[in-house]
């Protein structure tokens, strides 16, 4: 066990430093025009991206807006008004931005806020200096929980409940983007449309799989392919019509026409956008597989496993079976994905990470792999609703776990529990970065 608990130490740090906000902004920063500038950072990563950007513009003058995760900004010296808002009283930031706590993955009131408040500030700001003005913004995975702002005849509590049956249904990222386009204010592109008139640079820290710019933080600022009926399809596939009545009233009136449809591709509203994906799991991938290079004979590394997590962590076992046998020797394998969990009514505590790697142990011991390992880890430092970033699983964990019987706790989805009780869950807090996931499966003969 410390063999692979040093290795998952490794696997955090070679992650961590690929994906660092901060160093991803500065390698990709080039000079502004000499023109007004409003500058937003949302998301897991803002505050260290907004920190860099503070740097790399120096004294000059700009207005600054954050969304950030309550545990960031206490981590960055910052406070939370009475108002909700909060303003950076220590060195991270000037006094010069806005900075708004935000939660994740559901949005609350505070979300709902903050987003409010830059719809505001942007249509003023585009308002005030059309055709003379920037606009830049700073993407990380968990912006679209924070830039949240549903169209006013749909109550949140609904919005909320509808979200969390379909991520408990399995629904990927790309179904949950195509609603939350459909239903909101500022996603599927309608933030490119407040901003008509500006200049705009978009640099993103992606935690989608491929990197499509409409998908990463529902694409504020991107060309959205999908529909109103798309997203009544996502509520289909997943039979949740009957529990959204305001939902399904707004995508059907959308359906029919009587609403405008967000903004697609070739849309004049993109004219002046220029994004760029400054930071994504291949990088992490890439580096986690050279980090590897010293203590395996053989690494080998992909990206875009997705599916259900108990089955990928099945194909991970299989794939590092197959390795062993052809080369006997050391081996790594390093992957990166987004899978889902399919939790129906389960109470159990876990995210896909865990669950892959509780899967994984399982199948270790049954096919009596003593000397192999699983590790899963969630680079934003939180893998589901718990503290957890992840786990570590080996035969031996399904051995302590004996009195528990770990089948029943994956059947349960308590993977956190699991890793818990056996001391194999990975904790980092919060990193201030997301990329997604990555998974190592390695063997010491």
């Amino acid at each position: 066990m410390e063999e692979w608990r040093l290795i998952a130490d490794m696997i955090v740090r070679a992650a961590l430093d690929a994906a660092d906000a901060g160093n991803a902004v500065r390698r990709a920063w080039t000079p502004l025009p000499d023109a007004p500038l409003l500058v937003l950072s949302i998301g897991k990563a803002s505050i260290e991206m907004a920190r860099a950007a503070e740097v790399l513009l120096g004294r000059r003058e700009f207005e600054g807006i954050v969304t950030a995760i309550p545990e960031r900004m206490g981590a960055a010296g910052m406070a939370p008004c009475a108002d909700s808002a909060a303003v950076a009283s220590g060195p991270a930031l000037a006094p010069r931005w806005r900075v708004f706590p935000c939660d994740h993955p559901l949005p609350t009131p505070r979300n709902i806020e903050a987003a409010a408040f830059i719809e505001s500030r942007v249509r003023d700001f585009s308002a005030s200096h059309r055709g003379r003005a920037q606009l830049v913004m700073l993407i990380s995975g968990g912006g679209s929980a924070h830039l949240t702002l549903p169209d006013n005849t749909i109550p949140l509590g609904e919005y909320v409940e509808l979200q969390r049956r379909l991520m408990r249904a399995g629904a990927t990222i790309q179904e949950l983007n195509a609603v939350r386009k459909h239903v909101e204010r500022l996603k599927g592109g309608r933030l490119a449309e407040l901003a008509q008139g500006l200049g705009i640079r978009v640099m993103l820290i992606s935690d989608v799989i491929g990197d499509p710019l409409d998908v990463i933080a529902s694409g504020p600022l991107a060309p959205d392919p999908t529909t109103f009926a798309d997203a009544i399809g996502v509520l289909e596939r997943h039979a949740q019509r009957s529990s959204c009545p305001a939902i399904e009233a707004l995508l059907a009136r959308g359906a029919r026409g009587e609403l405008h449809d967000t903004p697609k591709p070739g849309d004049a509203v993109f004219r002046n956008v220029e994004a760029q994906v400054i930071a994504s799991n291949a990088c992490a991938v890439d580096a986690v597989a050279a980090a590897m290079q010293s203590h395996f004979n053989e690494v080998r590394h992909q990206t875009s496993l997705t599916g259900e997590a108990k089955d990928v962590a099945g194909q991970l076992v299989d794939e590092l079976a197959k390795a062993q046998t052809a080369t006997r020797t050391p081996t790594c394998l390093v992957w990166g994905g987004e899978p889902t969990v399919s939790v129906g009514n389960s109470g159990g505590r876990g995210g896909p990470s865990q669950e892959i790697a509780l899967a994984a142990a399982i199948e270790l011991e049954r096919r009596h792999m003593d000397n192999a390992c699983v590790i899963a880890f969630s680079t934003d430092g939180i893998d589901g609703p718990t503290s957890n970033a992840g786990g570590i699983g080996d035969a031996a964990l399904c051995r302590e776990l004996r009195a528990h019987d770990p089948r029943a706790m994956l059947a349960a989805h308590d993977s956190a529990t699991a890793l818990e009780l056996a001391a194999r869950a990975i904790k980092t807090g919060p990193t201030g970065t997301n990329v997604n996931h990555i998974f190592v499966a390695c063997s010491s003969v």
